[in-house]
């Protein structure tokens, strides 16, 4: 199978992906492209696994709508979204999560 359907991108986006990776030092080609295959170096076995420890979360973004004006706002900030349903917003809940954050 090959990697663009694993991953669910497009054959660009994992060559862009790739290319990254070696100039990075994190990855190198073994053999040809048909019969070959992709070897993680010392560089990038010390990385990944670095990156393994690393704490990331996601914030919670919100969403409110104004039934005055028909404004929708996005805060990630829970007391301002409960401040707007105070005064007549409607709460539409959770409207998505932000990528990972690194703390």
């Amino acid at each position: 199978m090959q990697l663009a359907e694993r991953l669910g991108v497009s054959r660009k986006t994992v060559a862009t992906r790739l290319k990254k990776m070696k100039e990075l030092g994190l990855i190198e080609r073994i053999g040809y492209d048909r019969k070959g295959y992709w070897k993680l170096s010392q560089l990038g076995t010390l990385r990944s696994k670095l990156v393994c420890f690393k704490k990331t979360q996601s914030a919670p973004v919100f969403r409110v709508y104004n039934p005055n004006d028909g404004n929708h706002h996005y805060t990630m900030n829970k007391q301002e979204k409960d401040f707007l349903v105070s005064l007549g917003w409607q709460d539409e809940g959770l409207a998505f999560r932000t990528a990972p954050i690194e703390k």
